[in-house]
Parts: structure tokens; C-alpha cells; sequence
């Protein structure tokens, strides 16, 4: 069974991991960068890093961004960055629902 959360800091080095699928050669583990860049993922409150959890495990993230905006009488409009999903469970429709619980 699939759950859609918040990403947690425990999630953190699983989140690494994730990334390093999209950026080879990226360092596997949390360094002190990330850890302040998740910290401020998580204090603002324009943006969401969510998980989607597959049995248990972390198996996809991605990061929403609501941008406030001039045009469009203030609506604002929103990114969606760093959506990974493990290569080992891709194909399973683990990143279509990450993506329509932004909607």
C-alpha cells in the first residue's frame, strides 16, 4: 500500500539517495548543506517535500513550490522540482500519484 506524507529528517538520507539517482556523482550521503537546505525546505511555508511511501519504504519524493505572482490578478502559480522515484519500483504509478496529491 502507497501513502503520500511530508518528508521528515529521518527521510533525509533516503532523500539523498533518491537525488543521487538524478545526479550522478552527487555525494550519497547528507552533508551539512543538505541538512540546512532540508531544514529551510521544511521551515517555509511555500513549499511542500513530500514522500510517497511504498510498504514501508521511501520510494519517490519531489518538492512543490507555490511562487506569489503580479500577473493573473495575484494568483499565484506553483514548481514542481526534484521529483525522482526509485529506479528498482519504477513503472508502478508511484510518481503519477506523488504528482496528482499536488494538485
Amino acid at each position: 500500500m502507497s501513502m503520500i506524507r511530508d518528508a521528515t529528517a529521518a527521510d533525509l538520507p533516503t532523500l539523498v539517495r533518491l537525488l543521487g539517482q538524478l545526479n550522478e556523482g552527487a555525494p550519497a550521503a547528507p552533508t551539512e548543506r543538505r541538512v540546512a537546505a532540508f531544514d529551510a525546505v521544511a521551515a517555509d511555508p511555500r513549499q511542500r517535500l513530500l514522500v510517497v511511501e511504498h510498504d514501508g519504504a521511501v520510494v519517490g519524493t519531489a518538492v512543490l513550490v507555490i511562487v506569489p505572482n503580479l500577473g493573473h490578478d495575484g494568483a499565484p502559480y506553483a514548481l514542481i522540482e526534484n521529483v525522482v522515484v526509485d529506479e528498482a519500483v519504477r513503472g508502478q504509478r508511484h510518481g503519477e500519484r506523488l504528482l496528482r496529491s499536488m494538485i
